[in-house]
């Protein structure tokens, strides 16, 4: 297998070129310290015959075991590849094939671009060009798709539990069994059919679209990459998000409310840790290979049959510079071990041990000697920063989510909103939800009364999280950037809270 067909562009990995890292995001979690170089730890640690891949698809297979995975027939990874990819070829018709569509485009002015997601986000009343031919249509190709059997399938699939992947063994390649592309396709097609459903007053379609929305993230995230988790979070982003933008248009009864309750506790999102453990057995195996492979090195560095002898000598060079095998070894573990353990580890050691993995990441990006030693470990290296963080505010939005809801079916069954969200223990939560974008360890999501006459979207309450300042501001956002306490950058960010309850526009439901 040539090292060229090693691909993880999406998921953060860098090959073949030096890593761009962000890591700012993470060092206010953990006080600076000195960093260390990693030393090579005993041989039989990482043992010559020591087999990484067959290691990672043993931790996939226990741990869809742990949850009934395994119990799943394997044809039925092959039918969810299958269902995805007809549900995103309706979107990918709607986006791009339908006559009525292309019409659309064709009467535009030249120096507009339309938006290529414009004919389903008419569906929901959600794009700023919103037209009312493209909504039609939009309807009428949702409506097609209702009266074939993908919904059944993707019920099936949905009850099915979490599915068992074709996992690839051979070295060094991890190679994707589903495409990620017609995975968001297909979640973007049951985003627009969850606000036709809430348009029609069809609550029972409006949660049939969101299971079957949560199936295809999780199923994707099965899969175990770091690609296929943070695809299956974005799925999951994309569906909670639409969920809060209906839900303020317009209330959901009480059995809607309980209903989607249920279906969040039995889909609980995406496994980090088991994605970040896989993908570092990946990269084990891929450091392992490059060092005990005939020509490892040399195609990791870019030599072939082509090379010229000057550009073989300048390998060689290199290769005499590197660390050890199993130093390269022991610091991919030195760097994603504690991130792995940082969210859900014991708390108390997880800054210090996080602050080290930092510390390597910041050698191989500013101290040439280190990068020229640890050349192998530069081009493998994964930038780990944007996933932990995005999986924090994935989290946290979960958390708010699944706070409203209790908060709704609270008011159903008293008649007012709670003083506070322990109020909702044990009856409506099993306990008050995390905010993850708090600093470790994590608080509880927060909540406050406001007065409905006053806010802009009309709520009676904010569910928040205290954002990217690691700051209570008491709710505080700004209209005009919604979700500024999430988004802004430097100083825009601070004095902002991340609103859980809120949209980026009004919905027009008349």
């Amino acid at each position: 297998m040539r090292f060229e067909r090693i691909r993880w562009a999406a998921s953060g990995l860098v090959l073949f070129g030096s890593a761009s890292l962000a890591i700012g995001s993470m060092v206010h979690l953990a006080p600076s310290v000195e960093p260390s170089a990693v030393t090579a730890p005993p041989a039989e640690v990482y043992p010559n015959d020591r087999n990484y891949a067959l290691e990672r698809v043993r931790l996939i297979r226990e741990k869809l075991h742990a949850t009934g995975g395994l119990s799943v027939l394997d044809n039925e990874w092959y039918t969810f590849g299958s269902a995805v990819s007809q549900v995103a070829g309706m979107w990918s018709y709607a986006s791009e094939g339908s006559s009525v569509y292309r019409d659309y485009v064709a009467r535009q002015p030249k120096k507009l671009s339309p938006d290529p997601k414009n004919m389903l986000e008419s569906v929901a009343k959600s794009s700023k060009r919103y037209d009312a031919e493209l909504d039609a249509e939009g309807q009428r190709i949702i409506d097609q798709f209702l009266r074939s059997g993908l919904p059944q399938i993707l019920d099936r699939l949905a009850a099915a539990g979490p599915l068992v992947p074709t996992v690839s063994v051979e070295r060094p390649a991890i190679e994707h069994s589903i495409n990620f592309r017609d995975v968001s396709k297909a979640a973007a097609f049951n985003v627009a059919r969850m606000s036709l459903a809430r348009r029609r007053g069809d609550d029972a379609e409006f949660l049939r679209a969101i299971r079957h929305n949560l199936a295809i993230g999780r199923g994707a995230s099965c899969e175990s990459t770091n690609m296929g988790y943070g695809v299956g979070t974005a799925v999951e982003r994309s569906t909670l998000n639409r969920f809060v933008e209906e839900s303020l248009a317009k209330s959901l009864s009480p059995d809607t409310t309980r209903s989607l309750a249920a279906l969040l506790d039995r889909f609980p999102g995406p496994d980090w840790a088991t994605s970040m453990q896989c993908d570092r057995l990946a990269l084990l195996d891929i450091a392992d290979w490059m060092y005990r492979s005939d020509g490892g090195l040399d195609s990791a560095l870019g030599i072939g049959p082509g090379s010229t002898p000057a550009e073989r000598a300048k390998a060689d060079a290199k290769k005499r510079q590197l660390a050890p095998r199993e130093e390269t070894l022991a610091a991919i573990d030195a760097m994603l071990l504690p991130v792995i353990g940082q969210l859900d580890g014991d708390p108390a050691a997880s800054p210090e041990a996080l602050q080290k993995s930092l510390d390597l990441f910041k050698r191989l990006s500013t101290d040439k000697s280190f990068q020229v030693k640890n050349i192998a470990l530069t081009i493998l290296m994964i930038n780990i920063s944007p996933m932990q963080y995005d999986e924090r505010e994935h989290r946290t939005l979960r958390s708010g989510v699944r706070t409203m809801l209790a908060l709704e079916l609270f008011k159903a069954d008293k008649g007012h909103l709670p003083d506070s969200l322990e109020e909702l223990v044990p009856a409506y939560l099993a306990k008050v939800p995390l905010d993850w974008l708090t600093p470790t360890p994590c608080k509880p999501i927060l909540y406050t009364k406001v007065d409905p006459a006053k806010d802009p979207l009309g709520r009676e309450y904010l569910v928040y999280s205290v954002g990217r300042d690691g700051v209570d501001d008491h709710g505080k956002f700004d209209p005009a950037v919604p979700f500024r306490g999430l988004s802004g950058e430097g100083d825009r960010v601070k004095g902002y809270d991340y609103v859980i309850n809120t949209t980026e526009h009004l919905l027009d439901r008349k």
